[in-house]
């Protein structure tokens, strides 16, 4: 049997019924002639019952040959909002809002924004829609009117406030200022402060373009993190060594100067570690705010800044585990500024068998 039904990327989802395919184990989906071809995540079993249908666990597809059709997002497509944060009714749990209300309340407290400042807190982001993961974001997007020298200022401060966990969750809650009004596009947003929906999640796929080259651009990133990881393990056991050296030797000055040295280098590559967070955070927030924004929401046909490459880059880098190891570097060199002792936390960050490596 030849699937002969015009394909595309509006209507891909029928193939797939048709095969009883789910679209989480779909990578991409395109063809050449009359051949359609569907690459899969994982072995999967199918009803395939057309001659021209493909199903391949290891890609076969050509940019040069090959015309693509669909490829999924990067975070998976849920049955139901995330029921840790939203109510069976689809509301904000209390627990969820009061906790974003007293961060709000608490940095009017301190003078970071003045209450006749706020004119809308908004839910946005992945969270809101049927695409988020268990360590998806809580974007909480805060609609102010001041100057934009008074906005530079506040965004100082937001360090204090982003990262924690919403309570009884594995989703940090973030803080963004914005200029009023913020641009919704096709978003999906809540009201936080009257507990209505503005835009509801839309439950439809989107395809993204180029996401091969996006995610080899993500792995770029994951490996720049890498070598500094690596380069922190080999000073830090270096510290070690000294460490042992020292105390093996005495006051020996020239094993106490070594020592230092490591120290300094160990401080210096959780520096390091910690700017890379800082720079994956900034390309993300390029895609909602300032120039590139404008430049995005003006002359592509991409619905929204979700979907946006340096968005999509981030998102990669979250799922591949490297943005809570930037958190957990950063929480330590924290500590190392806060003077304390931070052996036994590189000892455990670092993977290290204490005994076995020295």
């Amino acid at each position: 049997m030849i699937y002969d039904k015009k394909l595309n990327k509006n209507n891909v989802s029928r193939l797939l019924q048709s095969l009883k395919l789910d679209k989480k184990y779909i990578d991409r989906i395109y063809y050449h002639k009359e051949a359609i071809a569907i690459d899969v995540n994982k072995q999967c079993n199918i009803e395939n019952r057309y001659s021209n249908v493909h199903v391949f666990t290891k890609s076969k597809y050509s940019p040069q040959k090959h015309r693509l059709i669909y490829e999924s997002i990067i975070d998976p497509k849920q049955q139901q909002l995330d029921k840790d944060i939203w109510t069976d009714d689809n509301k904000l749990h209390k627990s969820v809002k009061d906790t974003i209300m007293s961060d709000i309340d608490d940095m009017i407290k301190n003078d970071i924004l003045k209450q006749d400042q706020v004119k809308e807190i908004l839910l946005l982001g992945s969270i809101t829609t049927y695409n988020y993961t268990k360590d998806s974001d809580i974007d909480v997007n805060v609609s102010v009117e001041m100057s934009d020298e008074e906005l530079a200022e506040a965004k100082q401060f937001l360090n204090e406030y982003n990262g924690k966990n919403a309570p009884g969750t594995t989703h940090p809650i973030n803080y963004f200022f914005k200029n009023s009004p913020i641009e919704l596009m096709d978003r999906s947003a809540y009201n936080i402060r009257t507990d209505e929906w503005i835009s509801d999640p839309d439950e439809t796929d989107v395809s993204i373009d180029n996401f091969r080259i996006i995610v080899e651009e993500a792995i770029s990133w994951c490996r720049k993190i890498d070598l500094d990881i690596g380069e922190l393990r080999r000073d830090f056991l270096e510290y070690l060594m000294y460490e042992y050296l020292v105390k093996e030797n005495g006051n020996s000055e020239a094993f106490e100067d070594a020592l230092q040295d490591k120290e300094n280098e160990v401080k210096a590559g959780l520096d390091s570690l910690k700017i890379n967070l800082i720079s994956i955070k900034e390309l993300r927030n390029k895609a909602f705010e300032g120039d590139d924004y404008e430049l995005l929401m003006n002359n592509t046909n991409i619905i929204s800044p979700d979907y946006n490459t340096k968005n999509i880059i981030y998102k990669i880098i979250e799922r591949y585990g490297y943005l809570d190891m930037l958190h957990d570097a950063k929480k330590i060199h924290q500590n190392a500024v806060d003077g304390k002792n931070i052996k036994n936390d590189l000892i455990k960050f670092l993977k290290i068998d204490e005994k076995g490596d020295q």
